[in-house]
This record gives C-alpha cells, structure tokens and sequence, in this order.
C-alpha cells in the first residue's frame, strides 16, 4: 500500500510546492507606499511642511484679514490677491474698513498721516516680483515702483519693504509665521487632511506680520513682560495632499496696552485663506500702464522746488516724503514758496519757528503765480511745514515749505 501511494503523493506534492513557491514570490511582496510629504514628519515640524507643501504647489490665490478690535467697532485691512511661487511674483489690492469713531490715535498708526488735512488713503494696489515692489495707491493714477532694497535710503521704508514675503512673494501673510511654532496638536479630518493648533513665536509675528509704524507700537520678544510675551494660538487647516487651505493666528498678546497709540485696541485676529491651487497667475502692471521711479519721484517735503506738484501717498508711511508728479496730471498739491529760516544759533521754540514759517509763507503766497495758488481748493489758505528741533542745526533741513492744496482728501 505504502509503495503504490508514494509515488502519486510525491508527483502531487512537487507540483503544489512549485505552485507555493511561485505564489509567494509576488503576492507577499506589496509595494511599499511613499511617506506622505507633510503628515510623516514630526509633529512640530508638519505646519512648516504645510508651508513648503503649499509652495511647491506653484501657485494660489489668497484672501488674509487683519481685525483690530475696539469698543467702536473692527477697522480691518483686507488684503486679496494671486501668488506665484515659482516665479515669485504677486499682485493683490489692501483695503482698510474704519468704523466710525474708531480711536483717531490707532487710525494715525495703521493709515499714517498725510501733509493735508487727512490720512493715507486706505485703498492701494500691489504688484511684487523679484527685482521691484510696485505700489499704488487707490487716490493715484500711476504706478511707483521701488527696486529691491531702494526704500532703504528713506528712514521710514519699511512700509514699502514689509510688502515683499519671506514665504511668499507678497508680505504680511501668516505664510511667514509658521516656521517658528511651538506645541503643535493635530486632529485628522474627514476629507484626508489634518488640523492643528499650537503657539507661533511672538518675535517671528511681530517682525514679519506688520510695518514698522504698527510694530513700534506692539511688544513681543524681550520687551513683554511675564505672561503678555507668551506663544500666540494659532490654528492651521490642509488638505489631503497639506497644502494650507486656512490659517488664523490671535495676536492680542502683543497689545502694549493703554501706553500705546493702539491703546483703544483691545485685540488683534488674523486670518488667511488660500484657493485656487496651480491656477491662479498674478497680473503685473503691463508696459503701457503710468509706472513711475519711485528713486526719481519720493522726495522728501524739503526737497521739492516752488512750481512743482505732489501727491501724499508714496506707500512709506512718513508724512515727510511726497511723490513730485507731473502738474498735468490730477494732485494732491501744489509748492508754491521754499525759504531758509533763521541763520543758524539755537532753536526759537516751537512758537517763534512757526511765526518765521507764517511770515514767510504768507508774504510769499501774496506772490506766487495765480497759476500756482489759483488752483487752491481753499482760496486764501495755505499750508507750510518746518523743521523740528532736532534739524533746526542742519542748513539743508532749516527749510520752510510752503502749499495750497489742489484737491481734497475724499
């Protein structure tokens, strides 16, 4: 029995082997899936990919809201636009909404204060790449454009250098906040994508989330004392493939309090948005647009010369610095006298400066072409600037300026 089974066992049996080992050599061997390029890293290390993630993916579209509260009212600056990554390149407009009777002191801060008898306007137009930073203002019918790092030059640039991002091509964006974030805690979404929360450095957001003239009147880092300098919460959502759909970040603690000209703001929320992944493409200002040099156009007040026309708005926030335009063109301005003050010697006090200033503008306004000062929006009335005391030693600043305004702030 045992010799006439043997052999069918045996011829059955090689066969079966064969069969097994030929089937395990493929099905055991599945291919391995590729870490995932946001979610396999650490933990505090996933915002910052969801930043690169978001890069890589070339282009987006954006919409960040910047919310100042106060017992008034939100004033909030609104800033939209399209950004290219790969090209850096962005375009976008800013728009501030004020609440009646907003504090005056806060409004001075976050629109600046112009020559006239108002504000920076609230409106511009932004286009960036990586050679020039192009503004607009929305009282304006031209371009200026600033080449990299020529607002430096002026002391007060930084509103102008504060519009280039570090993450991305347009500036201010909670993009350039994320790389500095600290217990991060993430929950997986129903759609395959994650949303985290955790603390941003309070350093990184004051440097890179505001101008100079918002930040001097914040404290973060070594200036904030126990328990107001601490992390602030921020909140981050991706998408499956973690490229950043949204992002809020509370900014409150870096309010200085009433010793502030934010001192009617009781708290500061940001929020960004981003849409349109790989399709969205910025449009810069074509050839035949006005497009002016802002290195030829910005001068300072006491720079300019009787007969020429200014506008207010040059996108820096400093009264001081007007853009000389074309007398053809709509302004906001127009000089009509400039006379040295004093020889020298120590400073008159305030008063005693500005009746040399009224003396001299007002014999100079009985002057000036009707062509100049007829084009008053205030007939009769002038306005004039001088030198602070600190200049009063300096020749080229111991200027007075004198104007009439060419058309009105609204």
């Amino acid at each position: 029995m045992i010799k006439r089974h043997f052999p069918i066992v045996a011829a059955v049996a090689v066969p079966l082997l064969l069969a097994t080992a030929c089937s395990g050599g493929t099905s055991d061997k599945k291919p391995k899936s590729s870490p995932h390029p946001v979610f396999s890293k650490p933990l505090d290390a996933q915002p910052y990919g969801a930043v690169s993630r978001t890069r890589g993916a070339g282009s987006a579209s954006f919409t960040q809201t910047m919310t100042y509260a106060s017992k008034k009212g939100d004033a909030v600056l609104t800033t939209t636009g399209r950004l290219d990554f790969t090209g850096v390149r962005g375009d976008g407009t800013r728009a501030w909404t004020m609440p009646k009777g907003f504090p005056a002191a806060a409004q001075d801060t976050m629109l600046g204060t112009t020559l006239g008898d108002s504000r920076g306007h609230p409106t511009a137009r932004l286009a960036v790449d990586a050679t020039y930073t192009r503004y607009r203002s929305g009282r304006s019918a031209y371009w200026l454009r600033y080449a990299q790092g020529a607002a430096e030059p002026y002391r007060m640039g930084d509103s102008i250098t504060s519009l280039r991002g570090v993450e991305a091509p347009i500036g201010g964006t909670l993009l350039d906040s994320l790389s500095m974030v600290q217990g991060v805690k993430a929950s997986n979404a129903a759609d395959g994508g994650r949303s985290y929360t955790g603390s941003l450095s309070p350093d990184e957001a004051g440097r890179l989330l505001f101008p100079d003239d918002i930040r001097d009147e914040l404290r973060y880092g070594l200036d904030a004392p126990s328990g107001v300098g601490t992390p602030l919460p921020f909140t981050l959502t991706v998408d499956s493939k973690g490229r950043i759909t949204h992002a809020t970040a509370d900014l409150s603690r870096l309010l200085k309090g009433k010793n502030s000209a934010l001192g009617g703001v009781t708290a500061i929320r940001s929020e960004l948005t981003l849409t349109g992944y790989g399709a969205s493409k910025p449009v810069l200002p074509a050839s035949s647009e006005p497009i002016l040099d802002a290195g030829k156009t910005v001068k300072y007040i006491h720079q300019t010369k009787p007969g020429q026309c200014i506008d207010f708005n040059t996108g820096i926030a400093s009264e001081r610095l007007v853009a000389v335009v074309p007398c053809t063109n709509p302004h906001d301005a127009r000089i009509y006298a400039s006379a040295r003050l004093g020889s020298g010697g120590a400073y008159p006090g305030k008063e005693a400066a500005h009746r040399q200033v009224s003396d001299k503008c007002d014999r100079a306004y009985q002057q000036a072409p009707d062509a100049w000062i007829g084009e008053s929006v205030e007939p009769g009335h002038f306005w004039s600037t001088w030198p602070v005391e600190a200049n009063w030693d300096d020749a080229d600043l111991r200027v007075a300026t004198c104007y009439v305004l060419a058309r009105r702030s609204a």
